[in-house]
């Protein structure tokens, strides 16, 4: 499977089974500078990059809305996105991802310029010749990627609340103010309620969490929707990704 779990090892015993983070990772925070910040416009803007400075680390996402006309619960239509997986930054970059969407699991995992992807319990190498668009293409679920369409547009909107630990790394927490409520008005309608908070990294200044909760109804119809996303193992000289057999 992927999302990073060990896979049966090559048949050609001198290829390289796996890609692990450097000895060295667990020992530095990656990016340098701490975060000062009082609103997200002066640190959204480079916490998804600042993924990129790491050495490696682990993550998953969830995705869940509920829909349904009328106001009747009993005619609620859920759909649920979840994905995990690992980032290896150095020394060669790899990563592993395993999305499954209402029950339906596609993985994928990319060494170096090698991909290849699964949609069941065998993994079939991609062409050489597709493998930069399939990168491409699976790179969009990473969550720098998700955070940057969720939080940039709204960055001054989300206001330095305090520190604390968050995912083993210390963090500086922003919660999304009131001037957010014409934003999912717009969008859930007048009866928007909406919950919504990131944690940067203190040090380093990269995405360590976000959560996104929402509630709306119009005259016609009542919804729900939620995004969580968390950022683990930063570092950990004990990442690492498998190639498949």
């Amino acid at each position: 499977t992927g999302g990073g779990e060990a896979a049966a090892p090559p048949s050609d015993p001198g290829a390289t089974q796996a890609v692990a983070a450097s000895p060295a990772a667990s020992k530095t925070p990656g990016a340098t500078g701490a975060t000062t910040a009082e609103t997200g416009a002066g640190t959204f803007g480079t916490a998804a990059d600042n993924l990129d400075k790491l050495t490696s680390y682990k993550y998953t996402v969830s995705i869940s809305t509920t829909s349904s006309t009328g106001g009747a619960p009993s005619a609620a239509v859920a759909h649920t996105t979840s994905m995990s997986g690992t980032v290896i930054n150095s020394p060669t970059k790899a990563y592993s991802l395993q999305l499954t969407d209402n029950g339906t699991t596609t993985s994928v995992i990319a060494i170096g310029s090698d991909v290849w992807l699964s949609s069941g319990s065998v993994f079939q190498q991609v062409p050489a010749a597709m493998s930069d668009t399939m990168v491409q293409t699976f790179t969009a679920y990473q969550p720098q990627k998700l955070f940057s369409i969720a939080f940039m547009a709204n960055a001054s909107f989300y206001k330095r609340v305090g520190e604390e630990t968050k995912n083993g790394v210390a963090a500086i927490h922003f919660k999304g103010d009131q001037s957010l409520n014409s934003v999912y008005a717009s969008m859930f309608g007048v009866n928007a309620t909406f919950s919504e908070d990131v944690w940067i990294a203190k040090d380093g200044g990269f995405l360590v969490a976000s959560e996104i909760k929402t509630t709306g109804a119009t005259a016609s119809a009542v919804g729900a929707y939620a995004s969580v996303v968390n950022i683990t193992d930063v570092n950990s000289s004990s990442n690492k990704v498998v190639r498949p057999s």
